[in-house]
């Protein structure tokens, strides 16, 4: 599902025309490369910073044979977190803020976090958190908010409605979505060690991946909110069926 091909107009169109099947109407809008960011040979500069401008790494994941380009410092993150999934609070403790600072200095700076240091695995999660909270554009981009709302309102073929919307995304986002969201899946799995059930890492991640532009107290913000939770909760339990 990840080979380049997917991302090419006419995948794009057929994507719109099963969501219309389904009951959800999408207008899709062809991209003026002129517009996207131009790549650099040399990057100083992880956080605030395009994922298209990102140095990425191949990663093959689960249930997919193809393999998917990811930002280095996502994969170097999650792989460190891996090591100590059972750690109890991760994404929820607010660990050492100086620490986090000197951290992310050092990233962003072009260094590699080094997967043996002697980090507190609730800083190095809180960075990747910061991370994704500090995109230019969120992973799920604004201008494709209301077409997931409008998935989520489907009696019938929710879910599947919801898997096809993220075909939609930018190809850079739609690696890094389907690997951050099977990364979540396996902290999720820990639990019973972590405290960090799907339902708590959806409600952590959501402001930072698919944030609400209206302010949490206007009369529809903490509806929508909820709604956003709901897509990322969806998203996470059901991410292998996203890479077949």
């Amino acid at each position: 599902m990840y080979m380049e091909e997917i991302f090419s107009e006419e995948i794009k169109n057929e994507t719109s025309k099963l969501l219309k099947l389904l009951g959800v109407k999408h207008a899709v809008k062809k991209l003026d490369h002129r517009l996207r960011p131009e790549k650099k040979v040399e990057l100083y500069h992880v956080f605030k910073t395009s994922l298209e401008l990102l140095e990425k790494d191949a990663v093959t994941l689960a249930q997919s044979s193809a393999p998917v380009e990811v930002p280095v410092f996502i994969i170097d993150t999650c792989e460190f977190i891996k090591k100590n999934v059972k750690i109890e609070g991760l994404f929820r403790k607010a660990g050492s803020t100086s620490k986090q600072r000197e951290l992310r200095a050092t990233l962003d700076c072009g260094n590699r976090l080094e997967q043996d240091a002697d980090h507190q695995v609730i800083n190095v999660a809180n960075i990747l958190k910061l991370f994704f909270r500090e995109l230019p554009e969120p992973l799920i981009p604004f201008n494709l908010h209301d077409l997931f709302l409008r998935c989520l309102t489907l009696k019938e073929n929710k879910i599947e409605a919801i898997l096809l919307g993220c075909l939609l995304l930018p190809t850079e986002h739609l690696n890094t979505l389907a690997y951050l969201m099977q990364f979540l899946n396996l902290i999720a799995m820990n639990s019973e060690f972590n405290k960090m059930d799907v339902g708590n890492l959806s409600i952590i991640f959501t402001p930072s991946i698919m944030p609400v532009s209206a302010p949490k107290l206007t009369p529809h913000g903490g509806e929508r909110i909820n709604h956003h939770v709901q897509i990322i909760r969806a998203s996470i339990l059901n991410v292998f069926s996203l890479l077949i």
